[in-house]
């Protein structure tokens, strides 16, 4: 979406972010909903034509009250009572949506031809009418139709401020994805600009709705909430808001009705909870930005977002914090006045900027880190490797916890993070790259679990206790070159994986022309880590080897990028049958 030249005229006029915020919302939003109010009457005549006892209602964001001109035209079917026993519904095949969607196909309205979208949640038809309008059609949707007039309620009670500051929030961050030729979606946008402004005390957030069957969603009004400041100061606030998150995102769940942002490690015990009676196909789904439905606790509407549009997101973040802190921040004014090409550049001397944070601790990383921060396996300097969650194992998390009951309290998501990271760890170094362990270190319980399994895989706990350990292994590394038919024939799955890594054969090769060693001695100590909503397993690596333990370490870590979700999934899904006598299974397991 490009800025029209009337957009631009008006923006040259607007020298402050609040004038902005007016320019960009009048020209934005829906003036037009009578006419969607047609269409969508004149859908539901002709299919009254063939089933007199439907109903089709207009929702989403033609009529909560935050819609754009350029928004989709939602509408679902409902039936009023019994289907109709009309013989062109009766006669056709397949389930109710197909049945709408051959009679959509014969509608005079249609543009080109209708699609559907097959899905286990909600089916969609896709089609475009007279009017240039693009429509989404769907069957029984009650939820959306709920949402939208919760999200109503919002729009109403705080018209004279909200939409507006929606608008200018949406509008940026479209600017910004579009020119990356990305999308964010614009409903989880508002979910979590609802539950900054709720954790804020701008908005009520205690008990606000009450439901009444089909409709009546009510505000409970309430007087204690703050003053409202300019929606420029609000939409600076935001920003900084989403500043002071993790730069990884899927790390956190939004909750707009609870006005709250967990660690994603927390709520898997609250959401295996409300899952405990329901199939694992209905579970929450995690994804690269996490926002939990404020109607529906397991569904994740943010699921959809792409993994580089996430991304781009928190690059937006952190550029316009950069200028909201000083500006608009800084004396209380709205002096910020953002341009249409802002961000499709860097800014000069970022990069330079960038470059020198080189801190090793991880805690400072800047935006041209975050991709990098982004990967479940985090190379660290030499020597260090981070294992981290990621969409995928927070789901095997919750799947795990959920089939075993395991929502005694929110650490066991932690305990069970750190046995399947440890289990995945272990067979790497085992089975893929054949090291022997000679002796094991560790905290506490773990160290006799830890030696009792090396001893024998069939002895592998159903928990590793949670402690420190260090691993003292030893590897006949010219063996190396030979260890693919042994790691393909112990690997369950890993098709990817190329044995052996190209720095694996320059080790090689340099442990052959040394006489007085003939082995590859490797030190590795890990522990979990836990703060400031960052959770990773760390591992450090140590040789005397030293001038090859940096190439070392980066095969190792490629290989448990290409591992981690293939282990995880394995030991979730095999965790519950310990019948297994067979050499290979043990081998494993382990």
């Amino acid at each position: 979406m490009t800025p029209t030249e009337e957009l631009l005229t008006l923006f040259s006029k607007a020298n402050e972010l609040e004038e902005q915020s007016i320019v960009i919302h009048e020209m934005r939003k829906i003036t037009e909903i009578t006419e969607r109010e047609k269409l969508c009457s004149r859908l539901e005549t002709y299919f009254q034509s063939c089933n007199e006892n439907v109903n089709v209602v207009l929702f989403g964001s033609s009529v909560n009250g935050f819609g754009w001109q350029n928004s989709d035209v939602d509408m679902t079917v409902f039936y009023r009572s019994t289907q109709t026993e009309s013989k062109e519904v009766v006669d056709s095949p397949g389930s109710p949506v197909e049945q709408f969607y051959k009679l959509l196909q014969k509608w005079p309205g249609l543009e080109g031809k209708a699609h559907l979208v097959q899905s286990k949640r909600c089916p969609l038809i896709h089609f475009h009418c007279n009017g240039n309008y693009r429509c989404e059609l769907s069957l029984n949707n009650m939820h959306s139709v709920r949402t939208t007039r919760w999200l109503r309620q919002f729009a109403d009670t705080y018209g004279e401020w909200l939409p507006r500051l929606a608008s200018l929030i949406r509008f940026w961050i479209s600017e910004f994805m579009d020119s990356k030729e990305e999308n964010f979606n614009s409903y989880p946008l508002l979910l979590i600009l609802i539950t900054f402004l709720r954790q804020s005390g701008y908005i009520p957030c205690k008990s606000d709705f009450s439901e009444d069957e089909m409709s009546q969603l009510t505000l409970q009004q309430q007087n204690n909430c703050k003053k409202v400041p300019s929606v420029s100061r609000l939409f600076a606030k935001f920003v900084c808001f989403l500043h002071q998150l993790p730069l990884t995102l899927r790390d956190v769940v939004f909750q707009p009705r609870r006005a709250d942002v967990v660690s994603s490690m927390e709520f898997l015990a609250e959401s295996s909870q409300l899952a405990i009676d329901k199939s694992v196909d209905n579970l929450f789904k995690f994804s690269h930005v996490n926002v939990q439905d404020p109607l529906d606790c397991t569904h994740n509407p943010a699921a959809s977002i792409r993994r580089n549009a996430a991304f781009l997101f928190r690059i937006f973040v952190e550029r316009t914090w950069r200028m909201v802190v000083k500006s608009v921040l800084s004396d209380g004014g709205s002096k910020l006045a953002l341009c249409p090409r802002l961000f499709s550049i860097h800014p000069e001397g970022e990069a330079e900027e960038e470059d020198e944070k080189d801190d090793d601790d991880g805690s400072n990383d800047g935006t041209m880190d975050f991709k990098e921060m982004d990967r479940s396996i985090e190379c660290i300097g030499k020597y260090r490797v981070l294992i981290k969650p990621n969409a995928f194992i927070y789901d095997c998390l919750q799947r795990e916890m959920v089939e075993k009951r395991l929502v005694v309290d929110s650490g066991e998501s932690f305990r069970l993070f750190f046995h399947l990271s440890l289990r995945t760890v272990l067979y790497t170094l085992k089975d893929i790259y054949l090291f022997n362990v000679d002796t094991v270190k560790a905290t506490g319980d773990l160290n006799d679990q830890l030696n009792a399994a090396l001893a024998n895989p069939s002895n592998c706990p159903q928990r590793f206790s949670v402690g420190a350990f260090e691993f003292h292994c030893r590897s006949t590394a010219s063996t190396w070159i030979h260890r693919g038919s042994v790691a393909k024939r112990l690997c369950f799955h890993c098709p990817e994986s190329k044995f052996p890594h190209n720095c694996e054969v320059c080790i090689s090769k340099a442990l052959i022309d040394d006489t007085d060693s003939s082995s590859f001695l490797l030190k590795l100590a890990g522990l979990l880590v836990n703060n400031k909503h960052r959770l990773y397993v760390e591992l450090r690596m140590d040789s005397e080897y030293r001038m090859d333990l940096g190439d070392f370490c980066k095969s190792f870590s490629e290989m448990l990028v290409r591992m981690q979700n293939h282990c995880f999934e394995y030991f979730t899904s095999t965790s519950t049958s310990n019948n297994d006598t067979d050499h290979q299974a043990q081998s494993a397991v382990l």
